[in-house]
This record gives C-alpha cells, structure tokens and sequence, in this order.
C-alpha cells in the first residue's frame, strides 16, 4: 500500500485531468441527448448526434483509463472482460426503453435519459470532490487512494 502511494503520488495531477474528462465528457453526452429530444429537424439531430458520438467516446475512454489504472496488473483482463460484457446489457436495455418510448414518446424518453446521465455524473463529481477534500483535510494518501 505504501509503494502504491509513493508511486502514484507523481501521477495526481494526470488523475485529476482525466477525472475533469469524465466528468466533463459524460455531462456533454448528457446534455446532448437532451438536446437531441428537442431537435427541431433531422439535420440538426444529425450535428447533435455527432456531439453524443464524441462525448460518448471521451467518457467511455477515460472510464477505461481509470477502471485500469485502479486494478491491479493480474486482474485487468478480468475486469476488461467484465467491462465488455456490460456493452451486451444494451440489447437487454432496448427493450424496457422502447417500451418507454411507445408510451410516453420519443423526445420525453431522450430527455429523461439525458437528465438520468447529468444527475449520474453529477453525483460522482460531487462524490470526488468530497473524497479529495476529505484526502486533504486528513493529509493521508492522494486523491486516487481516497
């Protein structure tokens, strides 16, 4: 535990910038599902899917970064896996939010997971922030320990 905080302790700041990344990406994406419930026309859907597809893409590689970075060298793959297996879970979540969507209609159910994505990143945000300043206040460890 302790070569884990020495070793670590140069690399806080390279944890803090992909954290902001996170948290940065997936409120993008948030937002711009809720932006594509109100798309006006299929070509500005179209501009804003381009923004989900980016944001998706910087949250879900920054997630990656950190999943890896916080295992341990022997259990990566196993968490890899774990990881791939979740991206299955998205036909078996088509079908509840396709229901969703025949009743309460297409734009209610995008901004509702739009708003379920913000409210999601948000709290992890506010969680890591609480955990740095609690590290801080201690003076034990770094915030990647925390």
């Amino acid at each position: 535990m302790v070569s884990r905080r020495v070793s670590s302790s140069g690399r806080r700041g390279a944890w803090v910038r992909r954290r902001r990344v996170f948290v940065g990406a997936g409120a993008l994406f948030g937002l711009a599902i809720c932006s594509l419930a109100v798309a006006p026309t299929a070509y500005v859907a179209v501009v804003v899917l381009l923004v989900v597809g980016g944001a998706m893409l910087a949250f879900q590689t920054s997630n990656q970064s950190q999943l890896l970075d916080l295992t341990d060298p022997e259990f990566q793959g196993r968490v890899q896996g774990l990881v791939m297996l979740s991206f299955g879970a998205f036909g078996i979540a088509a079908l509840p939010l396709g229901l969703l969507a025949d009743f309460l209609g297409l734009r209610w159910t995008l901004a509702g997971m739009g708003a379920g994505v913000v409210v999601v990143v948000a709290a992890y945000a506010l969680a890591g922030r609480r955990r740095t300043a609690n590290a801080r206040r201690q003076g034990a460890g770094t915030a990647r320990d925390a």
